[in-house]
């Protein structure tokens, strides 16, 4: 039994003690947003402990639900819609850039891709320009991303 099934099968739902168990859905994004980095088991548990409190009777249509727990842990702020949406495609690589969080993908052009991202450390809100890959190493030696602030909201 691996660790997040073990979760599932001791998550407590509203259904007279009874466990309220997840999908087989739930427990694949549970376990590439684990694997990611982007919340622990126990986080994720817990938010969908009290997920299941709001809607006690888990759906018959397994996909529903895990969209339904998505939609709270980006109204809860644990997750944004982009770190929500990667996991969902299969997805657990690429959310973190060096001590940056990436948060959501801003855009691209001809020479690079940018996305909104936090540094882990001070919390601060950044806009990293990232070059594209076949670029493999700058000349100068840097990495291969420059921070911009973001622009000031008015």
């Amino acid at each position: 039994m691996s660790l997040f099934s073990w979760f599932r099968h001791r998550s407590p739902g509203r259904m007279g003690g009874q466990c309220a168990p997840w999908s087989p859905e739930t427990d694949k994004f549970v376990a590439l947003a684990v694997k990611s980095g982007l919340r622990n088991a126990a986080e994720l548990r817990d938010a969908f402990n009290a997920f299941r409190c709001e809607v006690p009777t888990p759906h018959e249509n397994g996909c529903a639900e895990l969209h339904e727990f998505c939609n709270q842990l980006v109204k809860n702020n644990a997750l944004t819609r982009w770190q929500c949406d990667k996991p969902l495609e299969g997805r657990h690589r690429g959310f973190f850039l060096d001590t940056f969080k990436l948060l959501h993908h801003v855009g691209c052009d001809e020479t690079c891709s940018r996305y909104a991202a936090e540094d882990i450390h001070t919390k601060r809100r950044v806009v990293l320009r990232v070059l594209p890959r076949f670029v493999r190493r700058r000349e100068d030696g840097q990495p291969n991303y420059e921070v911009e602030e973001p622009p000031a909201a008015d």
